[in-house]
């Protein structure tokens, strides 16, 4: 029964678009909970990243995405700051463009993250 709930949840929350999966805070939150195999990826700016990011993503900025050599066969799940950001849709693009297949885009960001009031996390600065 589990299973069929996770598959209609998925399969109603999710838009494909150009070989992207759009997937909702809350699925991707189940994702983490599950420990599901997947990549978080910010595509923010590094300032952006370390003044707040979702816990386990790592920071690879648009023009980078591909240098990232990021693994094929894992599910990447991208995300921006907002749902009027576009640094993601395009980041998903040109990896789907370059032959990768399980690609998401995390709706409305990490402010849509924390609309929810899942966690965030920050990177100390340091003050020299």
């Amino acid at each position: 029964m589990k299973i069929i709930r996770f598959l209609i949840l998925f399969f109603c929350t999710t838009e494909i678009r150009r070989g992207q999966h759009s997937l909702t805070p809350e699925l991707v939150q189940k994702m983490q909970q599950k420990g599901e195999d997947i990549v978080l990826i910010d595509v923010r700016a590094p300032v952006d990243f370390q003044s707040k990011h979702i816990q386990g993503a790592i920071n690879v900025m648009r023009p980078f995405i591909l240098k990232a050599q990021l693994p094929k066969t894992k599910k990447l799940v991208l995300y921006c700051g907002s749902a009027t950001c576009g640094l993601s849709h395009a980041s998903a693009k040109e990896l789907v463009d370059n032959g990768y297949q399980n690609v998401g885009v995390l709706e409305g960001g990490i402010a849509a993250w924390q609309a929810k009031s899942y966690p965030v996390i920050a990177i100390p600065t340091v003050v020299a």
